[in-house]
């Protein structure tokens, strides 16, 4: 009898470990269907430093990109800190394998009695997975792989390095990444200075980053940093008292200059500039900027109200503008009406067609053909290939010089001259003044049947100022890291090989000049020297006028987003105020 049951008991023992061995194997081969693809860690935005942007005068502008400090060492982590995030995240952290049944069914309770989720089960080490392994992707076979690259985590890297990685680059709010940054961020203060109510207070922004938010909700921040305080008494963390006295205590905010985001159609531009003059930098760099603020704020101000005014009467809903120095460094940028309604930077982002602003390029061309300000040209009625252009108002005209044409922006001269001396010269002249669009070598290019930015137009125009081709838009002046005095100083880039306009930059001035003397643009006259070109797209959908004085070029356009007509409005009409202004 003894022999059968030892016989049975045995026979028990290798079915258990044939199945604990069959179950290893299948856990093995789960985990390495959840990780054979996968990076170790994913790319992360918060890797790449934060911008602190300065005017020309040194004025902050505000921060772009995410804030994210060097890593702190796991004993850099002062406790308070640490059984704050533990208690109101994971307070089993120390006790579970990666995944936490516990918690999941305890989630799964509460949510069920509150008939809403209220609770989740994730674990720290499910959150760092989720963070930078698996990503936020909302399905079944995510969460397959997130518990089981979780538990093979728990096994590679152990407790402490988990918690160190995850404490250092948690979100919490305000482009804040990682504890140091926000530290940092919201209170000025090292990891080691942080009492219990702001040690709280950083852990409660991790469930919802956005909504706690204290830059944005103070109350609602310090209401969910009393629930944290709640979770460290019931979790053994602090007693009663110190609790208390958290809580009669609150965290004040102490904000830095890096918590102010710079929302700006330029600060946008600036900083995608920058990413590759700084990326060798992990912390924080302070950019200094070529904007002028005061010439900023005229120019704001000066398109809102236009758009207010006459902009309304004519249906013209939206404008941009650029002023560039004369080395092409830009002093203002106006992306639209209003950047907290519409980030779209209509200076930069936007293509339209030019119109007659095209035909700078059309006469540059001429001019190193050979032809002069005085020759003449036929501006009579032109045909080619059953396409006839038509001039503004229906006139037509006999032989005029190049100055007049010019002056008066007769479609039909343009087309016959871009014809003349060959569209592959328009082409060349618009290259060599650094418009980088696709042109279609049609005739209809001569009056602007091409999309084009108003940055680059207005650096064109810029070029012809300078003499020289091409001047490229610059906005960065100088950069360094942060709590550094001295900057490393930076100038206008150099875009291929420069070659002067020797001969032509003069007459071309002069036909530039001749407009608004006694052309289209008149009413962009100013007390001295001006110049500059009209532009108005078929059927009045864009107008523009581009034009530059001793000291700036400024660029503007005026249109509606979805390609509405406006009523009427040419490129010396409403576009005028904004550069006579600026």
């Amino acid at each position: 009898m003894a022999r059968a049951t030892a016989v049975v008991l045995r026979r028990y023992a290798i079915a258990i470990v044939a199945l604990a061995t069959v179950g290893a194997l299948a856990l093995s081969g789960a985990m390495l269907w959840a990780i054979h693809d996968m990076p170790l860690e994913r790319p992360s935005d918060a890797a790449r430093p934060a911008l602190l942007l300065e005017a020309a005068d040194g004025e902050a502008l505000g921060r772009v990109g995410s804030l994210k400090f060097a890593d702190a060492a796991r004993k850099d982590f002062p406790d308070r800190l640490v059984q704050a995030v533990l208690s109101i995240e994971d307070r089993r952290f120390y006790n579970h394998f990666g995944i936490d049944p516990v918690g999941v069914v305890r989630a799964l309770h509460r949510n069920a009695q509150a008939g809403e989720i209220v609770e989740g089960g994730s674990t720290i080490t499910q959150q760092l997975v989720k963070m930078q392994i698996v990503g936020n992707d909302r399905t079944l076979t995510r969460k397959l792989r997130e518990a089981l690259t979780a538990i093979w985590l728990d096994l590679r890297l152990g407790k402490e390095e988990i918690l160190t990685r995850y404490l250092n680059n948690v979100y919490l709010g305000a482009g804040a990444h990682g504890m140091p940054a926000a530290a940092r961020l919201y209170f000025d203060k090292r990891l080691d200075q942080l009492n219990v109510a702001e040690a709280a207070m950083l852990a409660g922004l991790i469930k919802a980053p956005s909504q706690y938010n204290p830059l944005r909700d103070l109350e609602g921040a310090r209401d969910r940093a009393a629930i944290v305080i709640d979770a460290m008494v019931a979790n053994g963390a602090i007693d009663s008292r110190s609790a208390a006295d958290a809580k009669a205590r609150p965290a004040t905010l102490h904000p830095t200059t890096e918590a102010s985001q710079a929302g700006s159609w330029f600060a946008d531009w600036v900083g995608r500039e920058a990413v590759g003059v700084t990326g060798s930098f992990t912390r924080s760099v302070r950019v200094r900027t070529t904007l002028d603020t005061r010439l900023q704020r005229l120019a704001e101000d000066v398109i809102n109200s236009a758009l207010a005014g006459e902009g309304a009467r004519v249906g013209a809903s939206q404008a941009a503008l650029v002023a560039l120095r004369g080395d092409g460094a830009v002093l203002a940028m106006v992306g639209g009406r209003d950047y907290r309604n519409s980030q779209f930077n209509r200076a930069v982002e936007a293509n339209r067609h030019p119109g007659s602003a095209f035909k700078l390029f059309v006469y540059l061309a001429a001019l190193r053909k050979g032809l002069g300000p005085n020759d003449t040209i036929d501006a009579g009625p032109v045909e080619i290939n059953g396409w006839e252009p038509e001039n503004f108002g229906g006139r037509e005209y006999g032989r005029v010089t190049l100055v007049d044409a010019f002056a008066r922006s007769i479609n039909t001269a343009a087309v016959r001259l871009a014809m003349d001396v060959g569209l592959d010269e328009v082409i060349r002249a618009a290259r060599d003044l650094g418009i980088d669009a696709q042109l279609p070598k049609v005739p209809s290019l001569a009056l602007g049947a091409v999309e084009v930015s108003l940055l680059d137009l207005t650096g064109a125009f810029a070029s012809v100022r300078a003499g020289r081709t091409r001047v490229e838009p610059w906005g960065i002046a100088a950069f360094g890291p942060e709590g550094q005095a001295r900057l490393q100083t930076m100038g206008p880039p150099m875009v291929g090989a420069q070659q002067s306009l020797g001969r032509y930059q003069q007459p071309m001035i002069d036909l530039l000049r001749g407009v608004v003397e006694r052309g289209t643009g008149k009413a962009a006259a100013l007390n001295g020297f001006a110049a500059g070109k009209t532009g108005t797209s078929q059927n009045h959908r864009d107008a523009w006028f581009i034009g530059f004085n001793e000291s700036l070029i400024v660029g503007v356009w005026v249109g509606n987003d979805d390609g509405t007509s406006m009523k009427g409005v040419v490129g010396g009409a409403l576009p005028r105020p904004f550069g006579s202004a600026s």
